[in-house]
């Protein structure tokens, strides 16, 4: 019996990862003069950020600022992030799960800083979640399990009560890592990566309907 529902951020709950490419973009164009693609962008989805520095630094064959593109990164959150929407579907699921006392919680990979420039402007919507996780609050990012293990533990729920929703392969890995049973939601940016095959992959439509419960 499925008694929580454990979300992603980026991507999952709230279409951020357009923001965030073309934030990166734009920072790559003004000051390398070089092209970054969504493909560039689509090899670090899901990922800490570490990682996805290493592919932007492998991607340009230099170092890079990581300071200047956190400073960039930051300035679209702030400005950008409050008027994101809900994904699709999703408002189904949150209503759901409250109406049947479901545990409600999000496990991501954004530092909460990061997180609060959405929630700021939406703390009716932030209340709804029993518990939120944040990479300030693990050693290790997804894909490492650790985010979903400490989530479980803190809401007392075993892994088989407990149902996952990610858009990335990453986090999917993360999921089923900590023995979740995980529903692929692909967003514009993972909407033909290939997903693990022991996870769900759902459409907007599957969600409203909740055909996953």
């Amino acid at each position: 019996m499925v008694k929580g529902i454990i979300f992603d951020f980026d991507g999952t709950l709230v279409d951020t990862e357009e923001v965030a490419y073309q934030a990166v973009k734009q920072y790559l164009r003004d000051t390398y003069q070089v092209t970054y693609t969504r493909r560039d962008y689509q090899k670090s989805i899901g990922s800490a950020d570490g990682v996805f520095y290493q592919h932007l630094e492998k991607s340009l064959g230099k170092p890079v600022d990581v300071e200047a593109i956190e400073a960039c990164f930051t300035q679209a959150q702030k400005t950008k992030y409050p008027e994101v929407p809900l994904r699709e579907g999703i408002a189904e699921v949150i209503q759901y799960g409250k109406k049947n006392q479901l545990k409600l919680a999000i496990v991501s990979n954004s530092r909460k800083a990061e997180l609060m420039h959405f929630f700021a402007h939406h703390q009716e919507l932030m209340s709804v979640f029993d518990l939120i996780i944040t990479r300030d609050d693990v050693k290790e990012g997804k894909p490492a399990p650790e985010g979903y293990q400490k989530c479980l533990a803190q809401l007392a729920l075993s892994e088989e009560e407990v149902i996952a929703l990610e858009d990335s392969p990453t986090g999917v890995t993360a999921a089923l890592s900590a023995g979740l049973k995980v529903l692929a939601y692909p967003n514009a940016f993972t909407a033909g990566m290939v997903f693990p095959e022991e996870a769900m992959v759902v459409a907007a439509a599957d969600l409203a309907a909740r055909r996953f419960i």
